[in-house]
Parts: C-alpha cells; sequence; structure tokens
C-alpha cells in the first residue's frame, strides 16, 4: 500500500511542473492580449477626438468648400468618419437642414444609400442610424424592406428610422408583428405610434384572430383626438382577452375627449379590476361632472388599487374633486387624505371645474 502510495505521488509530480508553466503562459497571454485591446482602444479614442476638433475648427472658421478634404480616408482609420462628422454637426447646433445639405455636399449621402445594399448587416445598420438623422426622404421604399431584413438589428433600426418619417410606408402590420418576437411588441408600437397610422393599417390588427395584434390595435387606436377611432375603441370593449381592454381603456384616455365618456362608463363596470383601475386613470383627461361621477362610485370598488386610482383622478378636478374625495372620509381615509393633499400640488393654471368648461383637461 505504502509503495502505490509513492508510485502515485511520483507520477502527480511529474504532471505539476507543465501544469504551472501552461497556467503561466495562459496568464502572461491574457494579459497582452488586454493590454493591447486598451492601447488601442486609447489611440482609437485619441484619433476621434482629434478628428472631431478638425472638423469644428472648419466650421469655426467659415469654411465653405468641402470638407472631405480635412478628413482622413474611411481605410485609414479602424473607425467611420461619417459618424464622428455626424456627432460634431449635432455639437455645433447646426440647423438640421443645413446638416442635410453639408452631408449631402460631402457625398456621404450617397455612401449611406449605397451601404444599405450592403452584404455586411453591420454596414446596413450603421446606414440606416445614420441616415435618420439626414433626412430620409425618398428612401421610404428601402427603409420598408428593411424592416423584414434577414438581421435582427437591421430590422430594429429599421422600425427606428420609420419613426423619422412623415407617413407610414407601405407595411403589412400583421406580417411586420409578426417578424418580431412577441416581446419587442412595446418597442413596435412606440415607434408606430409616432406615425399616427390612420385606419387601413390598424383594421387587420383589430380584426386579428389573435390576441397579441389585437392589444398592439388597441394602444396604436389611443391617439390624441382622433374621434374617428372611437367606434373601434367601442367594439374592442367587447374583446375576450382583458389585455385588450385595458388597452383600449388606455387608449380612450388619451385622445380624451368627451365622446369618450360613455364608453369609458362601461370599461369602468368591467369585470377584471385592472381594466376598472386604468378606466379610473382614463377619466382624469376628461374635466366634465360625469367623469366625477364614474370616479366616485369607482372610490368604493372592492379592489384597493381601483380606488388608489380613483383618488387620484379626482384630486385632478380641483376643488369639486376635494369635495368628492371628501365623500368618502369615513370609509377610505388615508386614501382620502393623500388625495387631497395631491390635488393642492396640481398647478391651479392647470385646472379646470367639472360643469363650467366641457372640454379635456390635457397634463
Amino acid at each position: 500500500m505504502v509503495e502505490l502510495l509513492q508510485n502515485f505521488q511520483t507520477a502527480l509530480g511529474s504532471f505539476v511542473l507543465p501544469l504551472v508553466v501552461a497556467i503561466c503562459g495562459l496568464l502572461f497571454f491574457i494579459i497582452i492580449v488586454y493590454a493591447t485591446g486598451v492601447l488601442f482602444h486609447l489611440n482609437m479614442r485619441r484619433s476621434r477626438e482629434k478628428l472631431k476638433r478638425k472638423v469644428a475648427r472648419y466650421f469655426k472658421d467659415d469654411n465653405t468648400g468641402p470638407i472631405k478634404e480635412v478628413l482622413p480616408r474611411t481605410q485609414d482609420t479602424p473607425y467611420d468618419r461619417r459618424d464622428d462628422f455626424l456627432e460634431v454637426l449635432r455639437e455645433e447646433n447646426i440647423a438640421p437642414e443645413k446638416i442635410v445639405d453639408i452631408y449631402q455636399e460631402n457625398r456621404f449621402y450617397d455612401q449611406d444609400k449605397t451601404d444599405l445594399s450592403s452584404r455586411a448587416w453591420w454596414r446596413r445598420a450603421q446606414a440606416l442610424h445614420r441616415l435618420k438623422y439626414v433626412s430620409p426622404e425618398g428612401l421610404q421604399g428601402k427603409l420598408a424592406s428593411l424592416v423584414y431584413d434577414s438581421s435582427h438589428e437591421v430590422r430594429l433600426i429599421a422600425i427606428d428610422s420609420l419613426s423619422y418619417l412623415d407617413r407610414v410606408p407601405g407595411l403589412d402590420p400583421i406580417e411586420l408583428f409578426e417578424s418580431f418576437p412577441e416581446k419587442l411588441d412595446p418597442f413596435l408600437v412606440i415607434k408606430l405610434l409616432t406615425l399616427k397610422p390612420d385606419k387601413s393599417f390598424l383594421l387587420p390588427l383589430i380584426d386579428s384572430e389573435k390576441p397579441r395584434l389585437r392589444r398592439a390595435g388597441a394602444t396604436l387606436l389611443g391617439q390624441p383626438d382622433k374621434l374617428e377611432f372611437l367606434p373601434l375603441l367601442d367594439k374592442l370593449t367587447e374583446d375576450e382577452d382583458s389585455q385588450v381592454r385595458r388597452r383600449t381603456a388606455e387608449s380612450l384616455g388619451r385622445i380624451g375627449d368627451l365622446e369618450a365618456l360613455s364608453i369609458l362608463q362601461r370599461t369602468s363596470s368591467d369585470e377584471e379590476s385592472v381594466v376598472r383601475e386604468v378606466s379610473a386613470r382614463s377619466l382624469g383627461n376628461i374635466s366634465h361632472d360625469d367623469s366625477i361621477k364614474i370616479l366616485d362610485n369607482l372610490a368604493t370598488d372592492n379592489d384597493f388599487k381601483v380606488r388608489l386610482a380613483a383618488f387620484s383622478s379626482l384630486a385632478r378636478f380641483g376643488e369639486v374633486g376635494r369635495k368628492a374625495i371628501g365623500n368618502h372620509w369615513g370609509e377610505s381615509k388615508k386614501l382620502a387624505r393623500e388625495a387631497i393633499f395631491e390635488s393642492y400640488q396640481v398647478s391651479i393654471t392647470s385646472r379646470q371645474e367639472p360643469g363650467s368648461v366641457k372640454t379635456p383637461v390635457r397634463h
């Protein structure tokens, strides 16, 4: 047994030295690579700052000729000079129209349009990112096609670039949403809201059998002063999906018109507490006696979040709202006290007394 242990110790010792040497060599290699990366980053950073100062000085000296002569060639730098060029233009507070002219004069605009068809996905993505700052007019069709690009990154930037257009290009809303994972729906909706899509774009979403698409459609209907969307929202109040009904109540609040009151009255009686809660918050955007009455009922709801939302909305109606809050002092003293305190924080100039002016309050 002793001899066996001695043999094992001898065999193990023959591996220790090579193992230690290998580990030390690996650590030394990692240190060299890390140091090289740090030096490269610092060198690139200094080069970019030098270029930015050069471009900024060029504009401060009121030069009129093309700036390409003072810039290094693209292949001479480990980064794209167009990014720094645009950054300097924005930092110098140059008017957007002038930025477009300067960018086009230096033929950077043409280079970006060429890069939109590049085989490298990162070139397409970078070109999209730059072009959204220099007027994508005339590129609507190309942007629309890149929404369905094979690269996930390019598709996201293409959607972001669409928000800089004046109108929605020819997109299939169903295909658009289904080409992205559902977790990105909030991002898509936010970007599409800036384009103010019309009925022709929204109807396929609202009429879809998939709750995901109806939810997106319900949110996109929430465009301020779009009264023509109220019949569509009215239809969605009966949707079987509670999230669709919740988003419908939110959109009614964003439209913020008296005509939405009758629909909000129904959503405030929804069986799902989350729908009633959102309805209470939306009612705070419409200054009218009927809003007070509905909120007065919601202030006694069985669900705490609904009551909290109702008190918070009542606080936005000035003295009339405080009177309604005072009616519930006995059963909800703490909520009532907080709501009254909140009501006094509202600027007097932003209040409208319900019943005196039959128009919505916008905050």
